[in-house]
């Protein structure tokens, strides 16, 4: 059975990834900051529904002691890595007049070195077994121009730019890295906005609508299969049309 590592999995976008991974097949170790029982209670839940195996492994991404010793926890599991999905996240939105350096500081150390982190740590286990795929979620806010960026927007940026860069390093060992750009996806926070402030927020996007989480894991799914074995360095609007 095939393993993905998936990080931010208690909610969101990364809870969709590893019901869909599990449903696909792949045993998922879950990264996620903290011990919660609704968590927990999701993990059981998913694996009686898909008879996959799910590992909770707790770390705070923003701290490297913290992501060290999970990636050691995941090392010493001595299991095949297929799949790596740097999908968890922090977002702030200011202007740079009201942006505390503490918050661009956090969000480089969760959107950006966090990543770099586990990717050198899983490329070494890759490299080993000679295949491996490599998905960074990431946002168009990196790639369109946008007011209140410096701090979210720029870690983004970063992290496209890591991806090409470690495609053209490692995918001669047989790993592929790319990396999904989305716009607005329907999460819990999206959903509980009033529909004057959804609308403002969807005037740039063409479809005229958020993304539903499966169009993002199917992307997902896709470039975790061989159907995609032609496809690394990129990085992948699913967005809806934004800003075109």
């Amino acid at each position: 059975m095939k393993t993905a590592i998936i990080t931010g999995c208690n909610r969101g976008l990364g809870k969709a990834f590893m019901e869909a991974y599990a449903a696909n097949g792949y045993e998922v170790i879950a990264i996620v900051r903290s011990v919660s029982s609704d968590f927990e209670d999701t993990v059981k839940e998913l694996q009686t529904k898909t008879g996959s195996t799910i590992f909770p492994v707790y770390a705070e991404l923003s701290d490297r002691e913290s992501l060290q010793n999970a990636l050691n926890e995941i090392i010493a599991m001595e299991r095949p890595i297929d799949v790596l999905i740097n999908n968890a996240a922090y977002h702030v939105s200011k202007p740079i007049f009201f942006m505390d350096y503490e918050e661009v500081e956090k969000s480089f150390k969760v959107n950006y070195l966090a990543p770099f982190l586990l990717m050198k740590e899983v490329c070494g286990l890759m490299t080993r077994q000679g295949y491996g795929n490599i998905i960074n979620i990431t946002s168009v806010a990196a790639i369109a121009t946008e007011p209140a960026g410096s701090a979210y927007d720029a870690s983004k940026a970063a992290l496209n730019q890591l991806t090409k860069s470690l495609a053209q390093e490692v995918t001669v060992m047989g790993i592929r890295v790319n990396a999904i750009a989305c716009s607005v996806v329907a999460t819990d926070m999206y959903n509980s906005m009033k529909p004057d402030v959804q609308k403002k927020i969807l005037k740039r996007v063409a479809m005229k609508r958020p993304a539903e989480f499966k169009e993002v894991t199917d992307m997902a799914l896709f470039l975790s299969s061989e159907k995609a074995s032609y496809i690394t360095g990129q990085i992948i609007r699913v967005d809806g049309g934004y800003n075109v």
